[in-house]
């Protein structure tokens, strides 16, 4: 399917040999390359050149497709592809009628021009190919462009609530922390046999709930 309606100035469509991160993967991650994945092709590029828009922290935005030979979340081999390639991307996963998106908030790393750091992944749920992708208008920046495709693919319950990156990557931040947080104490509950700690355990648990309701109403 056609996921974007993008300008032919940006279209690119290269194939990308697997073996072009082998510098970034160990054997087994080169295995995973080779047993998981079929074909790896740049689709397109906005960038200053591209599409005649600024952009300040995201200087180009590339869009990478896969299509994989078995139905299965690769995020580990996805952040061997951003750490190697200091532009941000948007990856569409393919596997067979179904699809999702990935990308990353990445900065690069002071040490180490070669290694990007990933700040944080946002990634979307399998979907039919037939259904709606993520849409964006290619205005303002090509910050603005990579905050609305981050922005949509954050966790439902902060999206659209805030206007800028920092506090998008806050919050995606904070609800994790709050999740985990979460599931740890229900299980510590649940096998917790003093009667006291149990109570303090649940007073716990209802001011992370309290927490999260946040989430829902803010």
């Amino acid at each position: 399917m056609e996921h974007f309606n993008l300008p032919p100035s940006t279209t690119v469509n290269k194939s990308i040999p697997k073996n072009a991160f082998d510098y970034y993967t160990n054997w087994k991650q080169k295995k995973q390359f080779t047993d998981l994945v079929a074909k790896i092709t740049w689709t397109n590029k906005l960038s200053t050149e591209t599409i005649n828009l600024p952009g300040n922290e995201v200087s180009e935005i590339q869009f990478i497709t896969i299509t994989l030979k078995t139905k299965t979340i690769i995020a580990p081999l996805l952040k061997i592809i951003d750490k190697a390639i200091p532009y941000h991307i948007l990856f569409t996963i393919f596997f067979e009628d179904e699809y999702y998106h990935s990308a990353a908030q990445k900065h690069p790393n002071p040490l180490d021009n070669d290694n990007m750091v990933i700040d944080w992944v946002y990634a979307s749920n399998w979907k039919p190919t037939s259904s709606q992708s993520i849409s964006f208008t290619l205005k303002q920046s090509l910050d603005h462009i990579f905050f609305q495709i981050c922005n949509q693919l954050a966790p439902k319950l902060i999206r659209n609530k805030t206007a800028n990156f920092n506090q998008l990557l806050a919050d995606v931040a904070m609800l994790d922390k709050l999740q985990r947080e979460i599931a740890q104490l229900k299980n510590q509950i649940k096998t917790e046999i003093q009667f006291n700690k149990k109570v303090e355990m649940n007073i716990r648990l209802n001011q992370l709930l309290d927490n999260l309701n946040e989430f829902y109403s803010g």
